[in-house]
């Protein structure tokens, strides 16, 4: 058991040692999250006294709404590019092939490198809701729902392996690019109900917001943090549950046979 986190530890510590290495870019990443959250902050003054039917589950809070869709995107983004932008390294620096060969198992090595990413984005994930109730008094509700919160965070981190491996396994095979998360942020930015309710959205895109992660991610979340609405939470982690699956197992089989293309080739060695 020890040796199964011996190589996500070593990951964490390199790639900690690494962001530390460059302290103001480091500290600036974060004091970006201040602006972020302000520029929501100042746009959900449109929305103060609107009343908007939309808003009404969310008790009018739109802030709350906004900044949750905003914090949880980013950190999801922080762990679906992880694994694809530590291949690439690898292969321009020459060392991917050697690790991957050193490596006895191909797959926890790959979800190694989330390691730190997901340490660093929950870290920006909480100084998200920092600042946002400490300066701009963000309006959070303690309703019993909150025990969930552990639980929902960690279908979030797998779902979004899942999404890295999948964009991995294209880097692998095709060296350059990252087709898959560009627009899998894409949809999930516009169908998945980051910034808008998901029911201001046409009827017929419907169906696309229910294949999203993101949307079983925030409703749950919402569902926590400002309604306490115990049956959407328990539906939506139910969904949120397969969908994570499917995207663990859908991620681990196509790195694995990407990996597998690339060793045959000899294509390893290619930049």
């Amino acid at each position: 058991m020890i040796k199964i986190f011996k190589i996500p530890l070593s990951f964490l510590r390199k790639d900690f040692q690494n962001a530390i290495s460059y302290k103001l870019q480091f500290i600036s990443s974060l004091f970006a999250i201040l602006f972020g959250t302000f520029i929501f902050f100042t746009f959900s003054k449109l929305f103060e006294n609107a009343n908007s039917p939309l808003l009404h589950e969310y008790n009018n809070n739109y802030f709350a709404f906004s900044l949750i869709g905003l914090a949880l995107t980013d950190f999801t983004f922080y762990i679906a590019k992880s694994i694809n932008q530590e291949i690439r390294n690898g292969q321009l620096n020459g060392t991917f092939e050697e690790l991957i060969l050193a490596s006895k198992n191909h797959i926890l090595f790959l979800i190694s490198i989330v390691s730190y990413p997901v340490v660093y984005g929950l870290l920006r994930l909480s100084t998200f809701f920092i600042i946002g109730i400490f300066i701009f008094n963000l309006d959070i509700e303690i309703v019993k729902e909150q025990v969930y919160l552990p639980l929902i965070l960690i279908l979030t981190i797998l779902s979004y392996l899942g999404v890295a491996l999948i964009s991995a396994s294209y880097t692998i095979i095709f060296k350059s690019g990252d087709p898959f998360n560009a627009l899998f942020f894409t949809f999930s930015g516009i169908f998945g109900g980051v910034i808008y309710p998901v029911k201001a959205l046409p009827e017929i895109s419907i169906f696309i917001s229910d294949l999203l992660p993101i949307t079983y991610i925030l409703e749950s979340l919402r569902a926590c943090l400002i309604r306490g609405n115990e049956l959407d939470l328990y539906s939506n982690i139910i969904f949120l549950s397969f969908i994570s699956l499917f995207m663990m197992t859908a991620g681990c089989l196509l790195c694995s046979l990407a990996l597998k293309r690339a060793k045959k080739t000899g294509s390893l060695i290619y930049y």
